[in-house]
């Protein structure tokens, strides 16, 4: 088990034997150092986590930025991007917005917002009469808020073990949504919807809007699986 040597130039910051990599710089498009690691037939997360970060427990970190599944061993020849060191950065940030809105972390105050502003596990975003926001996830998902509209966001990043079930992004409360890019990718992104109900997008871009108990769902160029009240469409 080896790290890659550095494939794009200065895209990944690998950590040499003798360097801590506390010292290393943010990685360009990521918001943290980040390292490749070339995976071998039959190695498990939990051996990457143990020569990357000193124990297993850590197995977690690696689904951080790679569409993986840490429950079996994996194939060899994958390329992965992993934290250069164990740590738990926000859930998301707003990336941008417009006037008109408001956050709220878990069990605080409601307050303005601020452009680059971390958001973490529960915290509350609110566009008002003329605010819009765009959110984007550690993995470089994004996801954007029309006026009237609240979701909380939920933390997948730290996430101790894998689920089959891929978590929700953001809960939509009351408003509009619209979600996309990661399709780009071959990914879906995933939206719950106050009361239950469960949005599956891939597309490169899907408006959910709920109004008082009615919710709907506009999908461009691509699918989205829709499941409420015990039915999958």
């Amino acid at each position: 088990m080896r790290r890659l040597p550095s494939l794009c130039g200065p895209l990944f910051v690998l950590v040499h034997a003798g360097t801590a990599a506390a010292d290393a710089p943010t990685t360009p498009g990521y918001p943290e150092p980040v390292v490749q690691w070339g995976t071998q037939p039959g190695e498990t997360c939990a051996d990457i986590a143990s020569a990357l970060y000193g124990s297993p427990k850590y197995a977690h970190l690696l689904l951080r930025y790679n569409r993986i599944s840490c429950g079996a061993p994996l194939a060899g020849g994958q390329t992965l991007v992993a934290p250069a060191r164990v740590t738990t950065p926000p859930a998301a940030r707003l990336r941008s917005m417009h006037p008109d809105v408001q956050t709220r972390p878990a069990g605080g105050a409601w307050q303005p917002g601020a452009s680059g502003q971390p958001l973490g596990a529960n915290h509350n975003v609110q566009t008002q009469d003329q605010g819009r926001a765009d959110i984007e996830f550690t993995d470089r998902t994004r996801v954007f808020l029309a006026p009237h509209t609240l979701v909380v966001i939920f933390d997948t990043a730290a996430q101790t073990k894998v689920s089959k079930a891929v978590p929700p992004r953001i809960e939509v409360q009351e408003g509009e949504v619209r979600a996309g890019l990661a399709a780009l990718r071959g990914e879906s992104v995933e939206v719950a919807i106050a009361g239950g109900g469960h949005v599956s997008a891939r597309s490169r871009d899907t408006v959910v809007a709920r109004r008082g108990e009615r919710t709907t769902v506009a999908v461009f160029d691509g699918q989205a699986g829709v499941k409420s009240a015990g039915k999958t469409v």
